[in-house]
């Protein structure tokens, strides 16, 4: 079982936003859902990331965004 906290993100005009974080020590990423990034008002640009799950299944994340928690 993973752990959840509460925390603090900044949105575009640099306000503090209350959300849920998963928390996983092993984890060697960070992902925010389409959500999060549209509700803080974010600017996303395209990428081309490869990520490896669970039984070595690899998917793209087609884009990324930028966030100070």
């Amino acid at each position: 079982m993973l752990a959840t906290m509460i925390v603090y993100v900044r949105d575009k005009c640099g306000q503090l936003v209350k959300c849920r974080a998963l928390m996983d020590s092993a984890s060697q990423g960070h992902f925010v859902t389409e959500r999060l990034v549209q509700q803080l008002n974010l600017r996303k640009f395209k990428a081309q990331i490869p990520v490896q799950g669970i039984n070595e299944v690899t998917k793209t994340i087609h884009y990324a965004a930028s966030l100070e928690i």
